[in-house]
């Protein structure tokens, strides 16, 4: 296994155990070709998991309800959708699997500069550990491998913070 796939593989197994069972990256993107080409980049970056997508938030909690949510092991998706943007999606998806992380990314600029009213409620969010992640658009395969680890990373560190409270 390629080194840069090895410790988001291995932060999953840890999160989720090694044969959880959770072997699905959701990814929501309500641009069709940006949806093809981001989860052609997740792929590349986690060896071994199979993507499904969703056109939008709606969708995506809809799929999860489902039955696919016990198979989910990260979400990937846009802010900005018709529907339920990425925010609002996030803040659902958590309830329903609260240790899964998510990994959001916009191409809006208003998310990634500081002091807009956008990005200061996207720091609550990661703050809150509702979101995980945040990455500016365009995505290249580094940009979705280190959203990936933070996403992950955070994750972990709040579960095991979690854990040492009990």
């Amino acid at each position: 296994m390629p080194a840069e796939n090895f410790d988001n593989n291995r932060l999953l197994e840890r999160i989720h155990g090694k044969d959880s069972g959770r072997d699905i990256v959701l990814v929501v993107e309500d641009s069709p070709v940006t949806r093809l080409l981001t989860s052609r980049l997740v792929s590349a970056v986690l060896l071994g998991y199979e993507v499904k997508s969703a056109e939008n938030g709606v969708e995506a909690i809809e799929m999860v309800k489902r039955g696919l949510g016990e198979q989910v092991a990260i979400t990937v998706t846009d802010i900005d959708m018709p529907k339920m943007d990425g925010l609002y999606m996030a803040r659902e998806l958590k309830q329903l699997m609260p240790h899964v992380p998510i990994f959001v990314n916009s191409a809006g600029e208003e998310y990634a500069t500081p002091g807009t009213e956008e990005s200061a409620i996207l720091g609550k969010m990661i703050n809150a550990g509702i979101v995980d992640s945040f990455e500016k658009k365009p995505l290249g395969v580094d940009s979705v491998r280190a959203g990936i680890y933070r996403a992950l990373r955070n994750l972990h560190i709040r579960i095991f913070t979690e854990a040492r409270r009990a």
